[in-house]
């Protein structure tokens, strides 16, 4: 996998019955390793060892008796791109845990984050459904955008066809020679269809 992971973390909760400061640590618990250069970790620390991306955020004067700085919304949208993912890996599955210290005082909640695969096969063939052009696979994460394309004209065995149609799981589309959607659960396949010039 090679496309950007995109999510979001998010975290809510209202202080009640303290004045003074909270401590809020996040802990993104990866299961493979980031190229750090591709990904934006919104400006999280991350440690390659335990694959983990960690944000703390301190937030002062709260006084919950008086509604004051009590209310946390922190919110983190971060793109990650892993290295060395198996191929026969069907989804990737991420913890986030988060732990909000109120006076030396510990308290941990997490979440999990399942993200599927979704294959695409591209084919190339003509109007009796021979193949004029190897197939083209890829696989992405589910949501993820893909675009493909085809040649307006293409020759095999110096017979010219001309494109005509291009169906998507077999419900004709608008006939164009690049179509883009996103990946979904299972297989899409993408057909261009061309008939033989006289």
């Amino acid at each position: 996998i090679t496309e950007p992971f995109n999510y979001t973390i998010n975290y809510k909760t209202t202080i009640l019955n303290h004045v003074g400061t909270s401590t809020i640590t996040i802990v993104d618990k990866l299961p493979y390793e980031i190229d750090l250069d591709k990904s934006n970790i919104a400006e999280g620390e991350y440690d390659a060892v335990n694959k983990t991306i960690t944000w703390t955020e301190t937030i002062s004067d709260i006084n919950s008796y008086k509604n004051e700085n009590n209310e946390i919304d922190i919110t983190k949208n971060i793109s990650v791109v892993y290295k060395n993912v198996p191929t026969d890996v069907e989804s990737i599955v991420n913890e986030a845990s988060v732990t909000t210290d109120i006076d030396n005082n510990p308290v941990e909640t997490e979440q999990e984050t399942e993200v599927i695969r979704g294959n695409l096969v591209v084919e190339y063939e003509d109007n009796l459904g021979n193949e004029l052009l190897d197939d083209i696979t890829s696989v992405g994460l589910i949501g993820t955008e893909y675009e493909t394309s085809a040649d307006n004209t293409i020759t095999k065995d110096d017979v010219e066809y001309k494109l005509v149609a291009v169906k998507v799981n077999g419900e004709k589309q608008e006939t164009t020679n690049k179509y883009s959607g996103e990946y979904v659960e299972g297989t899409t396949t993408v057909t261009y269809i061309y008939y033989k010039v006289n």
